[in-house]
C-alpha cells in the first residue's frame, strides 16, 4: 500500500503564499477616461473593460476561496491521520 505523506507545515506555508499572492493581486480599476464621442467602439470599450475588471475580482475570491477550503480540507486529513495512528497503538 503507498503511503501518503502529509507535511502540513509545507501545505500551510504553500496555502499562506497562494492566499498573499491572491490578496495582493491588484484588482482595482483605474477609471481610465476617454474623450467623449459618439463612437460605438468606445462604449464597446468601456463594457469590455468592465467585463474584466469583474472576471478578475471572481477569479480572486475563488483562489481565496480555495485557499481556505484546502485549508480545511488538510486539516481535517491531518486530523484523521492523528486519529488513525492513536487507533494503532
Amino acid at each position: 500500500m503507498t503511503e501518503i505523506k502529509l507535511i502540513q507545515s509545507e501545505v500551510e506555508n504553500a496555502l499562506s503564499e497562494l492566499k498573499s499572492k491572491a490578496e495582493e493581486f491588484d484588482i482595482s480599476n483605474p477609471s481610465i477616461s476617454f474623450p467623449e464621442s459618439s463612437l460605438d467602439l468606445l462604449s464597446e470599450i468601456t463594457k469590455i473593460e468592465q467585463k474584466y475588471y469583474t472576471i478578475i475580482n471572481q477569479y480572486q475570491n475563488l483562489l481565496i476561496k480555495t485557499e481556505q477550503d484546502m485549508r480545511t480540507l488538510i486539516n481535517q486529513l491531518a486530523q484523521k491521520d492523528k486519529e488513525l495512528s492513536q487507533k494503532m497503538k
